[in-house]
């Protein structure tokens, strides 16, 4: 699964989204704006099944000014 999100640059953020995915074989790239007012993640993790996809994009939808694209 691969899912690309952006939000205001804030460390809290980052670590509230890399604690949602907990599997050892996530890998999670990071990009600032251009101005350095955003950042962007791009979350690459294994899952199995649909369900776990739609439960991961829950997850982040909780937390407030996250982007999902």
């Amino acid at each position: 699964m691969r899912l690309n999100l952006s939000y205001r640059r804030e460390k809290t953020k980052a670590e509230d989204i890399a604690q949602i995915f907990a599997h050892p074989s996530t890998q999670i790239s990071s990009k600032d704006s251009k101005t350095g007012k955003y950042n962007s993640l791009t979350v690459k993790t294994y899952v199995t099944t649909a369900d776990e996809v739609i439960d991961y994009y829950k997850k982040v939808s909780l937390i407030e000014k996250v982007i999902m694209l």
